[in-house]
């Protein structure tokens, strides 16, 4: 579940219920069938927008709510997903996806990394690194830092053949544990 910040917001004085309720629910579900059933009957009235994946061992979907449509449709989902409430989130967004193309398959721990990093620096390009600026600007960073906001948390699920992993870390990634703060393992059956 990520925020979509770039949807249509309601106001706050409509009655909403947490899209954190949403993962809840799901996670209730025995069957990717039960999912799939309960995201289509979904009455999006009562969310703010949001972008939704859910991953298997078989299928990997996606669904974007972005606060106008009544009805969510399943696409494959994007090998990278990025989410911002900053007032340039899109070219937030475009920096980190043009940022991430230097890559081909990384390691968990390369993700845990690039996800504590200060990169990408605005206006920076996938070649130059964080120390050949001059200006320390972390607005568009993965471990981001503004004024008004910072990332306060990292959480890494991997999805495994018979067991599904959590880890999270509380607090700026940058400055997080190596270990981290909660972890739990779910067998599947």
């Amino acid at each position: 579940m990520l925020n979509n910040y770039q949807g249509k917001l309601k106001a706050n004085t409509q009655e909403l219920r947490s899209r954190g309720l949403l993962i809840r629910d799901l996670a209730s579900c025995s069957t990717q069938l039960e999912a799939l059933s309960y995201i289509e009957k979904l009455n999006l009235n009562q969310y703010q927008p949001f972008n939704l994946v859910m991953l298997t061992n078989q299928t990997q979907l996606m669904w974007l709510y972005d606060g106008l449509i009544s009805k969510l449709d399943a696409r494959p989902a994007e090998h990278s997903i990025f989410s911002s409430g900053h007032k340039h989130a899109e070219d937030i967004i475009k920096q980190r996806h043009s940022y991430m193309q230097q890559f081909n398959d990384l390691s968990e721990t390369e993700l845990i990394a690039i996800h504590k990093s200060h990169e990408p620096m605005l206006g920076s390009t996938s070649n130059e690194k964080s120390e050949d600026k001059q200006e320390k600007d972390l607005s568009y960073a993965f471990c981001m830092h503004r004024e008004d906001a910072c990332s306060q948390s990292m959480t890494k699920v991997v999805l495994r053949e018979k067991d599904v992993r959590l880890d999270y870390w509380q607090g700026q990634p940058c400055q997080s544990e190596e270990k981290p703060t909660v972890s739990v393992s779910l067998l599947l059956i």
